[in-house]
């Protein structure tokens, strides 16, 4: 890879539409990501403050090199991927394997887990004991699961701790007002199924409304200061 430099408005600009597409494809052709990897972040790595500093006294921006950090999830492997790929260059620079955590949750991920509960027997017996049916009112919730004593792989897992709420019917109804206790659920997000599913006993749901919109609480302020 040839040594170049960008030309841009400012060396700490956030990456361009253009530029994550760039970084993708340089991914997919040096490294073979395919369907089995899950994209979790791509951005700027930022530069040094000396490059910083340099670009700036050359004039608006100047020309510096830039770079992509990507975040990865190998879920064949179990594994996350951190990737720098030079934008300036055209090539992976660097791609390291992350020993210890777990990247954010995804949004796909997040719809994923909740469509797999939704339909799974065991979880829509447990709502019918609650006396719930509509599955298209339940929201259920990935939340970091932790490590337990006995999953002894957990470290290898992408694990979640699946919480639930249900709407009361209204497209706009705050479903958090409503929570569905000693439901528990473990969902792991690589191969997308649950793994433990465990009922401790019907709790009420509280019904009562929890919405906060202005035809809910009344009318807004008007004495406010204007925000400059």
């Amino acid at each position: 890879m040839a040594e170049t430099l960008t030309r841009v408005a400012h060396a700490l600009q956030p990456l361009s539409v253009e530029e994550l597409a760039e970084a993708v494809a340089i991914l997919r052709g040096e490294r073979g990501v395919d369907e089995r990897f899950r994209f979790v972040q791509i951005a700027l790595k930022e530069p040094a403050k000396a490059a910083v500093l340099a670009a700036e006294a050359k004039g608006v921006g100047g020309e510096i090199e830039r770079e992509a950090r990507a975040v990865l999830i190998d879920r064949s492997e179990r594994v996350t991927i951190e990737a720098v790929v030079s934008l300036s260059r055209g090539g992976v620079t660097s791609w390291e394997s992350v020993t210890e955590g777990q990247p954010p949750f995804t949004f796909d991920e997040m719809l994923g887990c909740e469509k797999v509960v939704r339909e799974h027997p065991e979880f829509r017996e447990a709502m019918r004991r609650r006396g719930i049916t509509d599955m298209e009112l339940v929201w259920v919730d990935p939340w970091t699961a932790g490590a337990y004593d006995d999953e002894t792989d957990h470290a290898h897992r992408r694990l979640a701790r699946g919480l639930v709420w249900v709407r009361d019917g209204a497209d706009d109804d705050n479903g958090y007002a409503h929570p569905v206790e000693n439901v528990i659920l473990t969902f792991d997000l690589n191969d997308g199924k649950i793994l433990r599913l465990q009922d401790f006993g019907v709790v009420h749901v509280p019904m009562e409304e929890g919405n906060f919109g202005p035809e809910d609480v009344g009318p807004l302020r008007t004495d406010l200061k204007p925000l400059e």
